[in-house]
């Protein structure tokens, strides 16, 4: 259902709205715009719910799901199970990330397994949302025999081959032998979608090589050249995160942020990070290189990270290692900060601070 077709949530005092998979009226509109106050119509108690938790109670959908009772009775018995797990944080209306931690330990499942627990109860407010429907053909062709054939060896006597045919030309060629053979040829996504769900290796394997597969999808054995002690090799890299940050009140989308990582190789520890939404540049490289390069005491406090022990420096890892010279930082992009020369360590913290 799109978003268009959702009905605002009413918050004038009287109107229903569904909060937790329950049906509430509101008894006392916003003050704060932040919250207001509910009466739950089954227990009669009041209790004050988040606005961006409420949902109109005439959007729900209609649940396309058969009746509880008429379905298999292992299924029964597995939805019940998971509604009686989320049952007490449902009638807690004051439930917390941590309720809902506690509650996963308790159980012996993941928390986020729990979330979608809840997520997906508060959609219809119904046990048989639950039980999860079958799809019907997953997975299985619905071409005829003769016509998967056609595809099947054209792919094979065409697409994989050492002359890098375009998937174009295996469409034209599967329509060509179709027709000639008096069948109607396949729809041009079907041919896509089976090219598309070739194994990778094979496809690189045929159309460019085993040399050129290994290199690509084989293990890399062997050593890092140099990267013998701790601090000897320090990488940077950047890489976009594979999430969506939103905002904390509207819950709308702002954008993927960028991560520069300092690694180093040996070791394979984290020496410093920035998080931003700005792409990779001069500033993200020196930000990270300061985090590493500076004291973390203050900046664990203001996480309100204990520690037993002070958290030693980079420049402070390097003296107790007796090491002389800076350890050789490589970057792909930012090479204005590449370091091949040998000096004080104290002059590259203020290299990386100043830049």
């Amino acid at each position: 259902m799109s978003k268009s077709l959702i009905p605002p949530v009413v918050l004038d005092f009287g109107a229903t709205v569904f909060y937790r998979g329950r049906r509430h009226i509101i008894q006392q509109e916003t003050q704060d715009f932040e919250t207001v106050v509910l009466l739950e119509l089954e227990s009669g108690k009041l209790l004050q719910a988040p606005i961006t938790e409420l949902t109109s109670a005439e959007s729900l959908p209609e649940s396309t799901h058969k009746d509880i009772y008429v379905q298999d009775v292992e299924k029964q018995v597995e939805a019940e199970r998971k509604f009686e797990i989320i049952k007490p944080l449902l009638d807690n209306p004051r439930c917390t990330f941590q309720d809902i931690q506690n509650r996963a330990v308790e159980v012996g499942i993941h928390f986020v397994t729990l979330y979608r627990w809840l997520n997906l109860f508060e959609t219809t407010g119904k046990i048989s949302v639950f039980m999860r429907q079958q799809r019907k053909g997953k997975g299985v062709t619905k071409l005829a025999p003769e016509v998967d054939k056609i595809v099947t060896d054209t792919i094979e006597a065409v697409f994989l081959t050492q002359q890098k045919q375009t998937v174009s030309r295996v469409i034209r060629e599967i329509e060509k032998l179709c027709v000639k053979a008096g069948l109607e040829p396949p729809h041009q996504n079907t041919v896509r979608k089976r090219i598309n769900a070739l194994d990778a290796f094979r496809k690189t394997k045929a159309r460019k090589g085993s040399k050129a597969a290994r290199d690509s999808f084989a293990q890399i054995k062997g050593h890092f050249p140099g990267a013998d002690t701790p601090l000897s090799v320090v990488q940077v890299d950047h890489t976009l995160v594979d999430i969506i940050l939103v905002d904390d009140i509207h819950r709308q989308p702002i954008g993927r942020p960028w991560l520069t990582l300092l690694i180093d190789v040996f070791s394979r520890m984290v020496l410093g990070f920035y998080i931003s939404f700005d792409p990779p540049g001069n500033l993200s490289l020196g930000l990270c290189l300061a985090q590493a390069f500076l004291p973390k005491e203050k900046w664990l406090a203001k996480l309100d990270i204990e520690t037993a022990t002070a958290i030693p420096t980079l420049n402070e890892h390097a003296i107790g290692l007796r090491v002389r010279s800076v350890p050789r930082m490589e970057a792909e992009r930012d090479q204005e900060f590449f370091i091949d020369s040998k000096p004080r360590f104290d002059k590259v913290c203020r290299i990386g601070l100043d830049s």
